[in-house]
Protein backbone atom coordinates (compact mmCIF):
# COMPACT_ATOMS: atom_id res chain seq x y z
CA UNK A 1 0.00 0.00 0.00
CA UNK A 2 2.89 2.19 0.76
CA UNK A 3 4.79 1.44 -2.17
CA UNK A 4 1.58 2.19 -4.51
CA UNK A 5 0.70 5.77 -2.86
CA UNK A 6 4.13 6.92 -2.93
CA UNK A 7 4.23 6.40 -6.46
CA UNK A 8 0.95 8.24 -6.89
CA UNK A 9 2.67 11.12 -4.29
CA UNK A 10 -0.43 10.40 -1.87
CA UNK A 11 0.69 10.18 1.73
CA UNK A 12 -0.42 11.33 5.34
CA UNK A 13 -3.94 10.50 6.28
CA UNK A 14 -4.55 8.60 3.24
CA UNK A 15 -2.08 6.11 4.03
CA UNK A 16 -3.00 4.94 7.34
CA UNK A 17 -6.81 5.12 6.21
CA UNK A 18 -5.59 2.71 2.98
CA UNK A 19 -3.26 0.62 5.57
CA UNK A 20 -6.49 0.23 7.56
CA UNK A 21 -8.83 -0.72 5.42
CA UNK A 22 -6.51 -3.13 3.47
CA UNK A 23 -5.63 -5.20 6.74
CA UNK A 24 -9.27 -5.43 7.42
CA UNK A 25 -10.66 -6.59 4.31
CA UNK A 26 -8.07 -9.33 3.77
CA UNK A 27 -8.41 -10.43 7.44
CA UNK A 28 -12.38 -10.38 6.58
CA UNK A 29 -11.61 -12.21 3.56
CA UNK A 30 -8.94 -14.80 5.16
CA UNK A 31 -11.67 -15.30 8.12
CA UNK A 32 -14.89 -16.26 6.30
CA UNK A 33 -13.91 -17.07 2.79
CA UNK A 34 -12.35 -20.40 3.34
CA UNK A 35 -10.24 -19.71 0.65
CA UNK A 36 -6.48 -20.33 0.48
CA UNK A 37 -5.54 -17.63 -2.32
CA UNK A 38 -6.62 -13.95 -2.37
CA UNK A 39 -5.98 -10.64 -4.69
CA UNK A 40 -5.09 -7.59 -3.06
CA UNK A 41 -5.07 -4.55 -5.51
CA UNK A 42 -5.20 -0.95 -5.55
CA UNK A 43 -5.70 1.75 -8.04
CA UNK A 44 -5.95 5.24 -8.58
CA UNK A 45 -9.28 5.76 -10.42
CA UNK A 46 -9.21 9.49 -10.69
CA UNK A 47 -7.51 12.15 -9.80
CA UNK A 48 -9.03 12.08 -6.24
CA UNK A 49 -9.88 8.61 -5.37
CA UNK A 50 -7.93 5.59 -5.00
CA UNK A 51 -9.86 1.66 -4.57
CA UNK A 52 -8.45 -0.84 -3.07
CA UNK A 53 -9.93 -4.37 -3.93
CA UNK A 54 -9.83 -7.64 -2.55
CA UNK A 55 -11.16 -10.62 -4.29
CA UNK A 56 -11.47 -14.46 -3.31
CA UNK A 57 -13.21 -17.51 -4.81
CA UNK A 58 -16.09 -17.34 -2.28
CA UNK A 59 -19.41 -16.60 -3.07
CA UNK A 60 -20.30 -15.54 0.56
CA UNK A 61 -21.27 -11.92 0.93
CA UNK A 62 -19.36 -9.69 3.87
CA UNK A 63 -22.13 -9.04 6.37
CA UNK A 64 -21.49 -5.82 8.65
CA UNK A 65 -22.23 -6.47 12.09
CA UNK A 66 -22.81 -5.03 15.52
CA UNK A 67 -20.82 -6.47 17.68
CA UNK A 68 -21.76 -5.94 21.44
CA UNK A 69 -19.10 -4.13 23.73
CA UNK A 70 -17.07 -6.70 25.01
CA UNK A 71 -16.62 -8.77 21.60
CA UNK A 72 -13.42 -9.07 20.28
CA UNK A 73 -13.98 -9.53 16.71
CA UNK A 74 -16.41 -8.71 14.56
CA UNK A 75 -15.73 -4.76 13.80
CA UNK A 76 -13.72 -5.34 10.61
CA UNK A 77 -16.59 -3.67 7.88
CA UNK A 78 -17.77 -1.61 10.76
CA UNK A 79 -14.14 -0.21 10.57
CA UNK A 80 -14.34 0.01 6.92
CA UNK A 81 -17.24 1.78 6.65
CA UNK A 82 -15.84 4.36 8.55
CA UNK A 83 -12.66 4.84 6.81
CA UNK A 84 -13.88 4.65 3.45
CA UNK A 85 -15.98 6.48 1.59
CA UNK A 86 -17.42 4.09 -0.45
CA UNK A 87 -17.45 0.56 -0.43
CA UNK A 88 -19.39 -2.81 -1.86
CA UNK A 89 -19.00 -5.57 -3.48
CA UNK A 90 -18.84 -6.94 -6.76
CA UNK A 91 -20.10 -10.42 -8.07
CA UNK A 92 -17.89 -13.09 -9.55
CA UNK A 93 -18.51 -15.81 -12.27
CA UNK A 94 -15.51 -17.59 -9.80
CA UNK A 95 -15.87 -14.79 -6.00
CA UNK A 96 -16.46 -12.05 -5.37
CA UNK A 97 -14.40 -8.64 -5.21
CA UNK A 98 -14.35 -5.91 -1.85
CA UNK A 99 -13.88 -2.88 -2.49
CA UNK A 100 -13.14 0.33 -1.00
CA UNK A 101 -13.14 3.73 -2.13
CA UNK A 102 -10.94 6.33 -0.94
CA UNK A 103 -11.03 9.85 -1.99
CA UNK A 104 -8.23 12.03 -2.01
CA UNK A 105 -8.09 15.23 -0.15
CA UNK A 106 -6.06 17.48 -1.42
CA UNK A 107 -3.85 15.55 -4.74
CA UNK A 108 -1.86 18.44 -5.81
Amino acid sequence: MRAALNTWNLNGDLLDRAQLVVSELVTNSITHSGCKLLRVSVTRYSHYGVRITVTDKSKKQPEPRRPALDDTSGRGLLLVQTMADDWGVTERSFGKSVYADLLVEDPD
